[in-house]
């Protein structure tokens, strides 16, 4: 399967082939080939040649989250989005937007409680992984409906640390600019 990234501004052309050991990937673009293994829990192992990586990954949102040597790098599909109204991906939930960590690690701090309003792109929950602080932010406005963390709590990308429900749009006012 060939499929096409961007990892920031940068167009990645990546070729997915399944093996009986997992899955080959070949990212032209950077000249990396590997055989990826997933082991569970977010976790796969990289093998080129002689060297095994270990990498932790996680969907959240429409994008992909790698953690390996100590870097972060995110990635979204190069496809067309498409347009819709409202807060994108949570429209397809429903109006629902789950945050989840984007790999295991231990949450440094929950700065929503259930019943406050959020706007897209605050900052909910702060997790530490691999010693790095990531922050996670609302996709979309709305009310926090659930908390599922403490600060100093492990967590895994399995469950949802913050749920949030969507808030409709507000309408431009008639006469304002």
């Amino acid at each position: 399967m060939k499929v096409e990234l961007l990892l920031g501004e940068r167009r990645l052309a990546v070729d997915l082939k399944p093996t009986k050991e997992g899955q080959q990937v070949q990212v032209a673009d950077l000249d990396f080939a590997a055989l990826a293994e997933r082991t569970g829990g977010g976790r796969i192992l990289l093998r080129q040649d002689e060297r095994c990586l270990v990498a932790w990954a996680a969907h959240q949102e429409g994008a992909i989250h790698v953690a390996i040597g100590g870097e972060t790098f995110t990635f979204r599909r190069a496809e067309r989005q498409r347009q819709s109204k409202g807060d994108g991906a949570a429209d397809a939930l429903g109006g629902v937007a789950e945050i989840r960590p984007p790999m295991p690690g231990k949450v440094v701090k929950v700065k929503v409680a259930p019943g406050e309003q959020v706007v897209r792109g605050q900052v909910v929950v702060i997790v530490e992984a691999m010693k790095m602080e990531v922050e996670l932010p609302s996709p979309i406005a709305g009310t926090v409906t659930e908390v599922n963390a403490a600060a100093g709590e492990l967590v895994d990308t399995a469950r949802p640390l913050v749920v949030i429900q969507a808030s409709p749009a507000p309408e431009p006012a008639a006469g304002k600019t």
